[in-house]
């Protein structure tokens, strides 16, 4: 092992809940700042990741979401979304909205 490397380059983790990686360099929208996404939820098999903004949009992209990629996106929070979930079988997706304290079920297709 060499110094500072702790074997971590390749690991495949569980979930993925942070808005900066390579992984999710395409939920940026051009000309938007970096703060505008406020929270970010892979599903559990892999292959979508979520994302909610300040202004209440739910976007969901293939993953990896890399730069260019499509999504689509839903509207219905007031503002910011604080939170989102997928459930275990990925067929939902949860939202919690930070100024209107709506909880959201979203059907996954």
């Amino acid at each position: 092992m060499i110094d500072g490397d702790i074997g971590l380059k390749n690991e495949k983790w569980a979930q993925w809940t942070i808005k900066y990686g390579w992984h999710v360099l395409g939920i940026f929208p051009e000309g938007k700042p970096y703060n505008h996404i406020s929270c970010v939820f892979r599903n559990y098999q892999h292959k979508l990741v979520a994302t909610g903004d300040t202004r209440g949009l739910v976007k969901i992209y293939r993953w990896p979401c890399l730069n260019g990629v499509e999504s689509k996106g839903y509207q219905l929070h007031a503002g910011r979304i604080s939170q989102l979930m997928f459930t275990k079988d990925d067929s939902t997706l949860f939202s919690t909205g930070g100024i209107d304290l709506a909880f959201a079920q979203w059907k996954v297709a």
